[in-house]
């Protein structure tokens, strides 16, 4: 990003102020874990440096443990603007009988914004430390790790907002577009568009965005389409929707590549052996910006 992502503001608060905010009404005890204290000072929370500096994010992990004083710990990442207490809450109380919560979305896992016991955590992160290793997992094989899949946490958050990362400039302005308009409304304006998709076209993510206006909102067009319920997704043909390759792309619960591939194929879109199509012969050509506007404002969702 350039500068310290911490100070970025969104919706008029630093992000490590509304990460702040979300632990707030979880616990009185908030800790930051950063070796140059400075940015972070007007916070007015404890900040712990990493007892060995410089030897990545596990140290990290350790040095905040080793300084927190609750049986459990909340480990999140500075740059989650759309955090929420009910989501960590959630992870907490599953807590009972494990030594880490864990949410698990497409096969990756995100361990910072995870929970951790430390009475048990602390002594596996030493044992990984001395043998070299610096991931922030290398240390699961040697604690009762709970991995909340994504269908569960679904009925938690079903966009998953929460566990949204600004890591890029592209996804800054993407979570800024989420501010300026209701996140659900956008969602819906893709559902809208998607469901005029002819059966045997495909369009990409950015063809829509920018049909609504917002050409960098390409993964929020993602977002919106795996955020569908597995009945809204019987009424929306997602799976007309793929990257800009020619590929299928989309993984969420319930959603593959080859599944997409194989619905699009029924409906008789053809793709090669290394699973890409043609947009000349099988792309959608869209709306115009007069047929988009109609429709948001007149045509209404199936379940509505």
């Amino acid at each position: 990003m350039g500068r310290n992502k911490a100070l970025i503001k969104l919706d008029g608060a630093p992000l490590a102020a509304r990460v702040l905010a979300a632990l707030q009404p979880l616990t009185a005890e908030q800790l930051i874990v950063a070796n140059d204290p400075a940015p972070y000072r007007f916070l007015h929370r404890p900040i712990i440096p990493d007892i060995e500096p410089g030897y990545g994010p596990l140290m990290g992990l350790y040095s905040g443990l080793k300084a927190a004083s609750n049986d459990l710990a909340v480990a999140v990442a500075v740059d989650m603007p759309f955090l929420t207490s009910d989501f960590l809450r959630a992870l907490l109380n599953r807590a009972s009988g494990w030594d880490v919560v864990i949410p698990e979305t497409a096969g990756r896992l995100h361990p910072l914004c995870a929970v951790y016991r430390r009475a048990t955590c602390l002594p596996a992160i030493e044992e990984a430390i001395a043998r070299g290793q610096r991931r922030l997992i290398a240390f699961h094989p040697q604690v009762r790790v709970q991995r909340v899949q994504e269908a569960d946490l679904r009925s938690i958050s079903p966009d998953l907002r929460e566990l949204i990362n600004v890591n890029t400039p592209q996804e800054l302005a993407e979570a800024r577009g989420l501010f300026g308009a209701p996140e659900r409304n956008f969602f819906e304006k893709v559902w809208l568009i998607t469901r005029q998709i002819p059966r045997g076209q495909v369009t990409w993510y950015g063809h829509i965005a920018e049909m609504l206006e917002a050409p960098g909102a390409a993964r929020t067009v993602g977002w919106a389409l795996s955020a569908l319920t597995p009945e809204q997704s019987r009424l929306i043909p997602w799976q007309r929707v793929i990257n800009k390759a020619g590929r299928c792309s989309i993984r969420s619960a319930g959603r593959t590549p080859d599944h997409q591939q194989s619905l699009l194929e029924a409906e008789g879109v053809l793709f090669d052996a290394r699973g890409y199509t043609d947009f000349g012969r099988f792309g959608w050509d869209g709306l115009t910006p007069d047929e988009v506007r109609d429709l948001i404002a007149n045509a209404r969702l199936p379940w509505e």
